[in-house]
């Protein structure tokens, strides 16, 4: 009987393709300010410790920026392998998956807003994995400038309703066969791989975010900074796709 992997974003910024040939999907990710874990896993319906030192999605390596230069983004494959090669047989997306992504361009009036991969803590490039949404609800934006101690809303500007349920979370799925696993590496060099964790039928692996990655998701990811920005009500940031095309049929 197959075994189950899930890889829940709780948000994350799809990076437009490289060409229309590309197989695999890039995602912008910060790291959560306020978790002790990158990654939180459940295996088998139960929490699975032992994770807590699992800072790798931390630019800069070991969790830490280099405090003599700038901390360049870390990029974390997830591959999907068998016993003689890795199945790189590409990404798959939901149908629904792609008109349930909020889009930047939604926000702007636009076909969208380039982003910078070198502005994010991290990049997840999935080599394979069937795509889809996960938690749809409605949002509601408000346009923000940058002031000294943060981010605060313009006055005499009204909010901005997202009035189609947009996905709140990403699930990324896996079917394995006993003799096949999920592995993770960073920077090139593998980190953890799902049979770690010794699980029976199912594994959930949630890469967590916050509210306080929503000004990072909305803004200073940008390639070029714009005097004012749309930032989410409270709450994790939604996934985003800052330019289309962002993956098949985008």
């Amino acid at each position: 009987m197959p075994k189950h992997v899930r890889i829940i974003l709780d948000s994350g910024c799809f990076l437009p393709l490289k060409d229309h040939k590309q197989t695999f999907s890039e995602v912008g990710y910060y790291a959560c300010e306020n978790a002790a874990c990158d990654f939180i896993v459940t295996v088998d319906g139960y929490p699975h410790q032992g994770f807590d030192d699992f800072a790798k999605l931390r630019p800069g390596g070991a969790g830490q920026k280099d405090s003599n230069s700038p901390a360049e983004a870390c990029y974390v494959d997830i591959e999907h392998v068998a016993p003689r090669n890795s199945k790189v047989h590409g990404v798959k997306f939901a149908p629904t998956f792609h008109s349930e992504l909020l889009h930047l361009g939604e926000l702007y009036g636009c076909r969208g807003i380039r982003v910078s991969p070198k502005n994010f803590d991290c990049v997840l490039r999935f080599q394979c994995g069937l795509f889809s949404s996960y938690n749809l609800k409605k949002r509601t934006f408000r346009k923000h400038r940058k002031e000294k101690g943060g981010h605060v809303p313009v006055e005499g500007v009204g909010a901005l309703h997202v009035e189609r349920p947009i996905t709140q979370d990403i699930e990324v799925t896996f079917l394995l066969d006993d003799d096949e696993d999920i592995v993770f590496k960073r920077d090139g060099v593998d980190f953890w791989r799902a049979s770690d964790s010794g699980f029976q039928q199912s594994l959930v692996i949630e890469v967590p975010c916050d509210e306080h990655s929503a000004a990072k998701f909305f803004c200073e990811s940008f390639a070029e900074g714009l005097e004012t920005y749309w930032l989410p009500n409270p709450g994790d940031p939604p996934p985003i796709c800052s330019l289309p095309p962002c993956q098949d049929g985008a």
